[in-house]
């Protein structure tokens, strides 16, 4: 009997991982989350989450100073965020603080259940991450089949049409509401549909990628079709931080190839021929991009210029978060118009936002669960630095600071960088 109880009460927190895992995904800008509010979405990741901790409390168990150690991590960090959103309700009276407070309980109970787990565990492997990474694969399947048949060889008609706003109304076509063409790129004279999935933009979607990618190559150790399906679908979103992204997991994965006897020979050979070729691969995607995206670029080279005087005027607190009037103030006067229907008053970099709303102080909370698994990672030999210097490499392009996912990442980051978790895996 008590081994029935065990098997329902795994089996139930296995379907909730799941539940929590799709809506991380689904809670990260996705077009869902822009057709309903996205503080229902949280709502329920709240409600699933507090269900997951209870039952991994009533399962796994935990001991009163794991649970003490927990609890002091909880309130430190929401004492922190908690001024922080103090500051920007002065500076910015018009911030919504309702939104971000759920995003902090949130952050809150990922650290009571990625805590728990932890203790009993020690492992890298498995949880909301595991659960997250399989349905990421299976979403990467569907929109890169989808992709293909109805956006590119057009066997397959769209079944409906899809109206939200982002940065303007919106009115995309849609396949069973499984995908959606919600983007558009014009390649050599020839414009095709973006693989963007489930998401308004590419990069959205390119994020949600490469978390998946990094994961499951660096730290899960897969070298299956699983990688090979995601990095074709990073390849179909024709976003560069994606394509980068999989040149960087191929290159990994060749340099590991040859080692060891006679290819270690052929590998100092083939590697460095490898490097040059993806090189020069790389400087003629960013020489194509450059020239055939001039506006996605002059925009991002606006942004750096306005989010750093912004920060210069306001270095420690920031302008407070989403501050979008503040940092308009210091873009270009040509962006503060519609173009094709779409507001280009809107900002792109993610560290950049982050150093503008935020300041140092925001910054630093930000940085230091990445700084710290880099640093523990490569003490221990741990593949983990890896994974989190691509999180960081990617927030200097996409801004994801606010999504779920990203602070998911956080957490599972902070959670696991201990020696022992670390030295074990």
């Amino acid at each position: 009997m008590k081994k029935s109880s065990v098997s329902n009460g795994n089996f139930f927190s296995s379907s909730l991982e799941y539940m929590i895992a799709l809506f991380l995904i689904i809670g990260s800008s996705s077009i869902y989350s822009l057709i309903y509010p996205t503080n229902y979405i949280y709502i329920a990741l709240i409600c699933m989450l507090s269900f997951s901790v209870i039952i991994s409390i009533l399962t796994i168990g935990v001991t009163a100073k794991e649970l003490t150690d927990l609890i002091i991590k909880v309130i430190t960090v929401t004492i922190l965020i908690g001024i922080y959103c103090l500051h920007t309700l002065s500076a910015y009276p018009e911030f919504n603080m309702r939104t971000y407070l759920l995003l902090l309980l949130v952050f809150d109970l990922l650290v009571l259940e990625l805590g728990i787990k932890n203790y009993r565990e020690r492992s890298l492997t498995g949880g909301i991450i595991e659960r997250f990474y399989r349905l990421t694969v299976i979403l990467a399947t569907i929109s890169v089949c989808c992709w293909i048949l109805v956006s590119i060889v057009k066997v397959l008609p769209v079944t409906g049409y899809t109206g939200y706003f982002w940065g303007g109304d919106r009115l995309v076509g849609n396949f069973l509401k499984i995908y959606f063409e919600s983007q558009d790129y014009n390649f050599m004279g020839i414009v095709i549909s973006r693989n963007s999935g489930i998401f308004p933009e590419a990069p959205m979607y390119a994020f949600v990628l490469i978390i998946a990618s990094a994961y499951g190559y660096f730290i899960r150790g897969d070298r299956d079709r699983n990688i090979v399906c995601l990095v074709i679908t990073m390849f179909s979103t024709l976003s560069m931080t994606a394509i980068i992204m999989a040149i960087f997991i191929g290159l990994c994965y060749f340099m590991k190839k040859f080692k060891g006897g006679y290819q270690a020979v052929l590998g100092t050979v083939v590697v460095p021929i490898m490097f040059v070729g993806f090189g020069y691969l790389l400087a003629q995607l960013l020489s194509f991009k450059s020239s055939n995206d001039t506006l996605s670029t002059s925009l991002r080279l606006d942004d750096i210029k306005a989010g750093y005087l912004l920060w210069k005027v306001h270095p420690y607190l920031g302008a407070g978060m989403d501050n979008l009037a503040a940092l308009q103030q210091y873009m270009s006067a040509e962006r503060l118009y519609t173009y094709m229907g779409v507001n280009q008053a809107w900002y792109s970099l993610g560290w950049s936002a982050i150093l503008a709303y935020g300041g140092l102080y925001l910054t630093l909370i930000y940085s230091y669960p990445l700084l710290r698994s880099i640093v523990l990672g490569i003490k221990y030999r741990n593949s983990i630095w890896i994974f989190s210097f691509v999180i960081i490499l990617s927030l200097f392009i996409l801004i994801v600071y606010g999504s779920p996912l990203f602070i998911f990442t956080l957490a599972y980051l902070w959670i696991n960088s201990n020696k022992e978790t670390l030295q074990r895996t």
